[in-house]
């Protein structure tokens, strides 16, 4: 198959869900691009008009009118050179993924087929892929996926199975932006590239990043530099974090620094995206928190040239207990006191940080809270409804305990932030902070031990099919545990001193993650999902844990051989 000779124009555009306006004038801008460059073909993504979430449009009928308005305005200022854009269509009530392909200001496509011939230069045919499509053996000169991958760290892009299949010249076009899902946001990946028929396939766009470039199909420019995995992770979350407060109209923001390595994390993000006049940094210290963690914060507020400022607690802390413990409920005769345990003392804490104090600043400085929740957290419901949970936009919210230590690591050698990022970030056991039971001078924190839980939370929620405790409790009698999650040899001995310890704990955990956290997940911010298995897109709901005979007979067979 003879390979085609085009002088091609991609556009790897910045979309906007339902914002037609502005994506249509985006595209007439490249338009007008490449008619002064005398190009044979103008390639843009999939729903390039429309964007792809407009759900919220679908019984909206001038939505749809505009829609129809700007796509004629496009074909209009189509010439003898065409134009191929993906877009969103309202049929009977549904919405269907479509393609458009314009020449000499008339439609030439003929969807739902996607075989159409355009006359440049010479003569080609061009097979059009949308994203619901597979890739076949084409005969066709040329094969085109209009895309729209999201970038996921657990998963390939599409162009990777198609360049197995295709040995025709292939082109792929992706967009950058989010896609707005309510209770999670996917951050568009871009990295559009071309293929020469067996050749390896070729990045010549950035990832994340609005961008055109015009070249020659026989000629291709030199390749995108391969980002390193962690630096790939960084620079999704810098980009995600950006589109997120663009879509929502935000320009300033608010973190609650407590000197522990999440909120270290979501500082130099942010730090990234905004100009530092823009962000606000508190430290809310009780007598709780240690100088250590003080010292943190007050040391990457300084590095980071950000406003800065302590708000202490403690006072409103004691006021407030004050007035709980000297209040009677009453009903008829009978008289009620209800005391508060420790748990609900810490609670406290976290709900007045952002209820109170956070949410009183924001009003004042104009901005949003940032959510400094992980996925290590939020799976079991560690953390405090109302309080961590809470924030406009959980930005760190797929990322598990161990990839935010592995981050820091990563932006502790780049130069921006070698001054930033104390030692004393990464030999503090992650803590709370919130009783005498968290205090981080005598080595104590959270419950959670990592890398452990990470791995064992991540088999529970990731893999397919999910590993239950039936089957961890196997591996635990087999042996083979830590081969399992990818653990070093001799760690859960080191952790649980029994099976009974360990059984307690798989129990716990698991119990957690079916119960109350469910109800806490559904409730926190909307998080920016970075996995095929973020919360949000995993349909869940609170069905109580039942051991089945099969896990209690192995459990009893476990105890009786360990006592």
């Amino acid at each position: 198959m003879a390979t085609c000779e085009l002088k091609i124009k991609i556009a790897q555009l910045y979309i906007k869900a339902g914002q037609l306006k502005s994506n249509a004038e985006k595209m007439l801008h490249v338009i007008s691009e490449a008619k002064n460059e005398n190009y044979d073909l103008v390639v843009f993504p999939a729903t390039a008009l429309t964007g792809l979430k407009v759900e919220k449009q679908l019984f909206r009928e001038e939505f749809w009118e505009e829609a129809e308005l700007w796509r004629n305005k496009l074909i209009e200022h189509s010439n003898d050179r065409p134009i191929i854009w993906g877009d969103l269509l309202l049929k009977k009530g549904r919405l269907c993924e479509s393609f458009f392909a314009a020449q000499n200001k008339k439609l030439i496509s003929n969807y739902p087929s996607n075989q159409i011939s355009l006359c440049t230069s010479s003569e080609i045919t061009v097979e059009i892929l949308l994203p619901t499509n597979k890739p076949t053996q084409s005969k066709s000169t040329l094969v085109l996926r209009l895309a729209r991958d999201c970038y996921q760290k657990d998963a390939l892009p599409t162009y990777v199975e198609d360049s197995k299949l295709i040995t025709s010249d292939y082109g792929y076009i992706n967009s950058v932006g989010i896609n707005d899902h309510g209770s999670f946001m996917e951050i568009l990946q871009g990295g559009s590239g071309w293929k020469k028929q067996a050749d390896k396939f070729v990045q010549l766009l950035p990832y994340f990043e609005h961008a055109t470039l015009s070249f020659t199909s026989s000629k291709l420019p030199e390749p995108k530099a391969t980002l390193p995995k962690t630096a790939m992770l960084f620079q999704a979350l810098c980009h995600g974090g950006n589109y997120c407060l663009d879509h929502l109209g935000l320009s300033k923001v608010l973190i609650g620094l407590s000197g522990g390595i999440d909120s270290a994390l979501s500082a130099c993000i942010y730090s990234q995206i905004l100009p530092p006049e823009n962000l606000l940094l508190v430290n809310m210290p009780s007598r709780f928190n240690s100088d250590i963690t003080k010292s943190i914060a007050a040391h990457m507020a300084r590095n980071l040239n950000c406003w800065y400022g302590v708000v202490s607690i403690e006072e409103i802390i004691e006021t407030t207990l004050t007035s709980y413990h000297t209040t009677t409920f009453n009903r008829n005769n009978e008289k009620l006191n209800l005391p508060l345990s420790t748990l609900t003392i810490e609670n406290l804490q976290a709900r007045t940080r952002t209820s109170q104090i956070l949410s009183t600043l924001s009003s004042s400085f104009g901005g949003v809270i940032a959510c400094n929740s992980n996925k290590s957290e939020t799976i079991v419901g560690y953390g405090t409804l109302y309080g961590d949970s809470a924030g406009f936009l959980s930005l760190i919210g797929d990322l598990w305990k161990i990839e935010i230590y592995e981050l820091l690591e990563y932006l502790k050698e780049q130069s921006e932030f070698k001054d930033v990022i104390p030692e004393e970030l990464f030999t503090t056991p992650p803590s709370a902070e919130l009783s005498e039971n968290h205090d981080v001078t005598k080595g104590l924190g959270d419950p959670l031990h990592y890398p452990y839980h990470d791995k064992l939370f991540q088999a529970f929620s990731e893999r397919i099919p999910n590993v239950t405790p039936l089957v961890a409790l196997k591996w635990y009698h087999d042996g083979v545990l830590e081969e399992k999650l990818e653990l070093p040899k001799g760690k859960v001995a080191e952790l649980f001193k029994s099976p009974t310890e360990f059984i307690q704990d798989l129990e716990y955990w698991w119990r957690q993650y079916n119960g109350l956290s469910c109800a806490k997940r559904v409730q926190s911010a909307p998080s920016l999902s970075l996995s095929s298995r973020s919360f949000g897109k995993i349909k869940e709901n609170q069905i109580p844990w039942i051991p089945t005979q099969a896990y209690e007979k192995l459990k009893n067979e476990i105890l009786h051989r360990g006592e």
